[in-house]
């Protein structure tokens, strides 16, 4: 039996242990374990199984994870999101499709604290969904604004998941953060502009319109944003112009939202404090378990040739670039329909990235149109993650509401998609101006 054949078996194999619904990060290691035993004897296989779990997690690099999700938890458990909604809420709740607005706003601006879709999605759905319901919002508008808006922290700086590609992909973790950072305003742009044109001809999708304020009241909550401005100045700032690694500008971001959380008044500090270090450690620990397990995974595949055998083979169909980046991207859409956002990505790029510098493709642009893809399979049926984290928010949705309110977003999403791939310049312009 060649490699190659143990290699798709060893595929075969995993998807098999994730329709079981064992974990990823398990259920790679197990895979990739037996896989080089087989190939390569059981002495090597213990050995990595000895050394990859210690290596990747003393990874230097690595230590902006865990910076980010505190940085988030820190900045919820500060009011950061509420603030953010109440003040976009008084900016906007009196346009058409107002609350919707000023969700797509905060989820934006807490993404550039939290790093974390499933986190924001499950922040804002507790957040909003009551205020949209007492207004008769309709379910299918309300659900798909938080569940489609919450994919923003994929993509806006701070981005876990972009830190994890750069890793992976060996590109500059500052570039690829700030590579991100046009994509998302853009996308919040179009999904504003969807919505004012859907509202203004179907007025009845947000029953009841708030009266506009007053000047006065918008104007004094606007220093209420004054912590999210830090916090992403700070981040953003500070990586752009290379003030900062990404690593200290997490640190120094983490020492901010930690500071905002202490002076915030009526707060129960202690129980804030360690509610954040609890869940940060639960998301830490979930993550680093997948990182270890695809790795070994992914010794498996390359002791298999089997990556190498691909990149051959589609050199050998002569087919359009773009023609292979589309069927890639189709592939992400598919396997986003099973597997969380990490999950998926570790397990791709060490199969997909040869293909694509076979290609001549920049990885960091590559990088932002595969993030933008797993987005989108955050709310693609028959999975669709962060739309299950909404219905257990609320619970009273009905799912098929959610995945129908989300049809118009993931269209947006789609046009963004094809904008940065016709106009690359629109990841790259950022990176492009930035030190090496």
């Amino acid at each position: 039996m060649s490699s190659e054949i143990v290699g798709m078996m060893g595929l075969a194999g995993l998807l098999i242990c994730l329709s079981t619904g064992m974990p990823v990060g398990l259920s790679a290691a197990f895979i990739g374990f037996f896989g080089i035993w087989h190939l390569s004897g059981l002495v090597p296989a213990l050995g990595l199984i000895g050394l990859v779990p210690y290596s990747k997690a003393a990874t230097y690099a690595f230590t902006v994870l865990p910076l980010f999700v505190i940085t988030g938890y820190f900045a919820l458990n500060a009011g950061i999101a509420a603030k953010t909604f109440e003040t976009g809420k008084r900016w906007m709740g009196h346009l058409p499709g107002g609350l919707a607005m000023a969700t797509i706003a905060a989820c934006a601006a807490f993404g550039a604290c939290c790093g974390m879709s499933v986190a924001t999605t499950a922040i804002m759905g507790r957040l909003v969904i009551p205020e949209m319901e007492k207004l008769h919002y309709k379910h299918t508008l309300a659900a798909g604004v938080v569940a489609a808006s919450g994919t923003f922290a994929a993509m806006i700086p701070p981005s876990g998941i972009m830190v994890i590609y750069a890793i992976m992909a060996e590109v500059s973790v500052g570039k690829m953060l700030m590579a991100g950072l046009f994509p998302g305003i853009l996308t919040a742009l179009l999904y504003g502009c969807m919505l004012y044109v859907r509202v203004k001809k179907n007025p009845s999708l947000t029953g009841d319109l708030i009266n506009p304020c007053a000047w006065r009241e918008r104007l004094r909550y606007l220093p209420k944003l004054w912590s999210i401005f830090i916090i992403a100045f700070v981040i953003i700032g500070g990586i752009y112009t290379g003030i900062f690694t990404p690593t200290e500008a997490a640190a120094i971001g983490a020492l901010i939202s930690l500071i905002l959380l202490l002076i915030t008044k009526g707060l129960n500090k202690r129980e804030a404090f360690t509610k954040s270090i609890n869940e940060t450690a639960k998301i830490t620990a979930m993550i680093f378990l997948i990182i270890i397990g695809i790795v070994i995974f992914a010794k498996f595949l390359a002791l298999s040739r089997l990556p190498y055998t691909l990149v051959e083979w589609i050199a050998g169909l002569n087919m359009n670039r773009y023609g292979v980046l589309v069927c890639i991207l189709f592939f992400y859409i598919i396997l986003g329909m099973f597997m969380e956002s990490i999950g998926m990505l570790l397990l791709s790029i060490p199969v997909v990235l040869p293909i694509i510098e076979s290609l001549n493709f920049d990885p960091i642009w590559f990088g932002v149109i595969v993030i933008k893809t797993i987005e989108i399979a955050l709310v693609t049926p028959p999975v669709g993650l962060n739309v299950y984290v909404l219905k257990g928010i609320a619970p009273h949705i009905a799912i098929e509401d959610i995945f129908k309110g989300v049809l118009p977003f993931i269209i947006m999403d789609i046009i963004v998609l094809i904008l940065m791939i016709l106009f690359p310049q629109i990841v790259l312009f950022l990176p492009a101006t930035m030190g090496n």
